[in-house]
């Protein structure tokens, strides 16, 4: 998996690639813990290249939901296209 990280001040997003399994599920913990550290209120989590996407990847999103909820900021997810939409 690769994180690709485009931001400005509050806004941060995080572009994936590869698969988001229970190998890689702390590196996207981290850099969401990362963003949230660094200041962002706000973050989009690009999926277009994400193959596959197990429940310790759903684990991870749904924990960043929490946590930007908690701060009152936003959270997504976009192009969920394919294999990871199903």
């Amino acid at each position: 998996m690769q994180i690709k990280t485009h931001s400005d001040k509050d806004f941060r997003e995080l572009q994936i690639s590869g698969r988001l399994d229970a190998e890689w599920a702390d590196t996207l913990q981290q850099a969401i813990e990362d963003a949230l550290r660094e200041g962002a209120h706000s973050l989009l989590l690009d999926l277009s290249e994400v193959v596959y996407i197990s429940s310790a990847g759903l684990g991870v999103l749904v924990s960043a939901q929490k946590q930007f909820q908690s701060i009152r900021g936003t959270f997504g997810v976009k192009d969920t296209d394919g294999p990871v939409g199903e």
